[in-house]
């Protein structure tokens, strides 16, 4: 059977591939948003649909893609879940090209389908239930009186031989040598039990409490037309999905209403979607900006310190200038600063309160630090302190703070050359 050469490609969660033609495919969505519904809204579509205006054009679409694309071939077919709920349109195509159509409806446990429906859309099981009602029961009501076969999914799965061969047997399909090696070929080839996403009794559908008894009760008769345990036009069989599609057809309008809210939902959805993109993009961009401004702090930051210690060294700089100048104004200004850091070194501070001792039993009063301008009288006052027994009894301690290693004294006061300890 020709299938088409563009067929849709395989996907994760089907990765031996789909089998739909993309065209035909392409055809039913399209079809279906020019009557304003979608592959999974839940309102029914009223027969009075099909005479709309943009059908004729939709269906001069679809004589032209079948003939192009098929009319070549003998003997060739579609699958397209959509198809089941578009069978008026396209069995005009059919009667208008003259094609003899015959029909092969699925029927997969109706569990399967929910959880599947779940996972990939999110769907309710309530809502993918109904839509396995209302798929199931429009497939077979618009099927009847055509050469059509039911076939269990999961019986085809676990005898897929002995399925094809019904299959072909019911559609009175030519099998030959040829057509029963392909057979054997699909089934032992192709078909892995160990892609399937889940697997159930039949009887679970009575088992779950979120299967509708009437999805159940539908479930389990055309799955007994499947197994040939019921006749697909047996008037039972007929009745029995006449009440069901009945039944659908009492709450068209709730299923109608559902379909707005859900519009309104996902169009509401959408916009929250946008919103929350939008805070995104502006979010990452207040963090690029924040980023840049701590990159410019830091920056900042580095330049600052770069400019204090230009300013220390500038100001250092500035100081020795001073003492230069100093220098150059008063020649005597070294000799005073040795003079005064003698006065106030450790060694000198040291046994002072010892010297002010002696002084005042002597009746002097407490030395102070000498004020002199005269250079003779500062070398003098210099070479006094030197040679006191205060800074010879000190001695020892300046050597032995010089012996200390350099960490050791690192941030304590550096002792001069001459006069410090």
């Amino acid at each position: 059977m020709e299938l088409g050469e563009d067929l849709l490609p395989a996907a994760p969660e089907n990765p031996t591939g789909f089998w739909e033609n993309a065209a035909l495919c392409g055809l039913n969505d399209r079809l279906l948003a020019s009557i304003e519904r979608g592959w999974h809204s839940v309102a029914p579509i009223r027969s009075e649909m099909w005479n709309v205006p943009e059908m004729r054009a939709m269906k001069r679409e679809a004589v032209e893609t079948v003939r192009t694309r098929f009319g070549k071939f003998p003997l060739w077919g579609f699958k397209d879940p959509r198809t089941a709920r578009l069978l008026p349109f396209w069995q005009d195509i059919f009667k208008h090209s003259g094609i003899a159509e015959s029909y092969v409806l699925i029927i997969q446990n109706p569990i399967s389908v929910a959880r599947s429906l779940k996972v990939r859309n999110q769907f309710a099981f309530e809502k993918s239930y109904l839509l396995w009602l209302e798929h199931s029961v429009e497939a077979y009501t618009h099927t009847c009186g055509m050469p059509r076969v039911v076939v269990d999914y999961d019986a085809l799965m676990a005898h897929p031989e002995e399925q094809l061969g019904r299959i072909a047997e019911k559609l009175a399909l030519p099998l030959d040598l040829a057509v029963e090696d392909s057979i054997r070929d699909y089934a032992h080839g192709f078909l892995d039990n160990r892609l399937r996403h889940s697997a159930f009794e039949p009887t679970d559908v009575y088992r779950d409490t979120h299967v509708p008894d009437l999805v159940a009760n539908t479930y389990d008769m055309l799955r007994q037309v499947a197994l040939d345990q019921l006749d697909a036009d047996s008037k039972e069989v007929q009745s029995a999905l006449s009440s069901a599609r009945s039944g659908l057809e009492r709450f068209a309008s709730f299923f109608s209403y559902s379909d707005l809210l859900e519009a309104e939902r996902d169009s509401i959805r959408r916009e929250l979607e946008e919103v929350r993109d939008k805070s995104r993009e502006e979010l990452q961009r207040t963090l690029a900006e924040l980023e840049a401004l701590k990159t410019k702090c830091q920056l900042l930051e580095v330049a600052t310190e770069s400019l204090k210690s230009d300013k220390e060294a500038l100001r250092s700089e500035n100081e020795a200038l001073k003492r230069q100048a100093q220098l150059r104004a008063d020649p005597n200004a070294i000799l005073r600063s040795e003079l005064h850091n003698l006065w106030n070194s450790r060694s000198w501070r040291l046994f002072r309160p010892l010297r002010n001792f002696i002084r005042k039993r002597q009746g002097f009063e407490e030395e102070t630090e000498p004020i002199v301008d005269s250079k003779p009288q500062l070398i003098q006052t210099v070479i006094t302190i030197h040679q006191s027994l205060s800074w010879e009894l000190t001695a020892p301690l300046r050597v032995i703070y010089r012996m200390l290693p350099s960490r050791e004294r690192r941030g304590k006061k550096r002792l001069p050359s001459r006069g410090v300890s």
